[in-house]
């Protein structure tokens, strides 16, 4: 496992220590989503409420392969990102987009999820 501390947006993938069993996870980690993207999913989610249509939340997900500099083992480093582009319910012919959201709101409001 890395001793790296991942930026606000990504994550660690590292092989399962704890493994004992075949039915365990080859590898572990956690996401951590940064206030903005937290944002930009509660945007999506009342946008699609207020148009009566179901959300669809979708986190994009890209890793790199690493080796640790504590014991040499291999681990992958994610990234996220809030995907912001057309739904399947919607064209398909248009290119992915990534939005900036505003983080002047303030994130104590109720999140409807």
């Amino acid at each position: 496992m890395s001793n790296n501390i991942p930026g606000p947006e990504g994550f660690f993938f590292n092989r399962n220590k704890d493994k004992n069993k075949d039915q365990h996870p080859d590898m572990k980690g956690n996401i951590k989503l940064s206030p903005a993207q937290l944002e930009g999913l509660v945007q999506i989610y009342r946008a699609a409420q207020a148009e009566g249509r179901e959300p669809i939340l979708q986190i994009d997900i890209a890793g790199w392969t690493r080796v640790s500099k504590s014991d040499g083992q291999k681990y992958l480093y994610l990234k996220t990102d809030v995907y912001t582009g057309p739904r399947k319910s919607q064209s398909r012919q248009s290119a992915p987009q990534r939005q900036t959201y505003d983080n002047g709101s303030d994130l104590d409001d109720d999140i409807p999820f």
